[in-house]
C-alpha cells in the first residue's frame, strides 16, 4: 500500500470485512481506493460522500475508524460507530474532514479502515 504524502490531503481506504465494497457512486460501479479531499486549509473543512455495499449474501455490520490518530491536526466526522448492511444493500455515508486552525496542513494523510463489528 502506498503512503500518500503529498498535498492535497488524502485518506487511504482499507477494506476489512469480506463482501464489503466502498464506492464513489450510488450505483456501486466505481470502487473507491482513496478519498481525495482536495485543498483543505487551516480552520476549514471538506465533505466527501461514499457508498457502502454488501456484496455478499449475509448481513454484515461494519465499523469505520482511522488507523492513525489525527486529533493533533484535525477530525473526521460523519462516520457512525457501525453500519448494518443487508445482502446487496447500499448505504450512503458522508464524511467530513475538519482541519484545526494554527497547524501546518501540507503533507497530511491518514488511513481509514472498515472492520466487521
Amino acid at each position: 500500500m502506498a503512503v500518500l504524502k503529498t498535498f492535497p490531503m488524502d485518506l487511504t481506504v482499507i477494506l476489512g470485512p469480506k463482501g464489503l465494497g466502498v464506492f464513489l457512486d450510488s450505483g456501486a460501479t466505481q470502487p473507491l481506493v482513496a478519498v481525495h479531499w482536495g485543498e483543505v486549509s487551516r480552520g476549514s473543512s471538506a465533505s466527501f460522500t461514499v457508498y457502502l455495499k454488501n456484496l455478499g449474501i449475509e448481513i454484515i455490520n461494519v465499523g469505520v475508524g482511522t488507523v492513525e490518530d489525527i486529533s493533533a491536526w484535525g477530525s473526521l466526522e460523519g462516520i457512525p460507530p457501525s453500519v448494518t448492511l443487508l445482502a446487496g444493500e447500499i448505504k450512503q455515508m458522508v464524511m467530513k474532514l475538519s482541519v484545526l486552525s494554527g497547524v501546518a496542513v501540507n503533507g497530511k494523510s491518514a488511513t481509514i479502515q472498515f472492520l466487521e463489528v
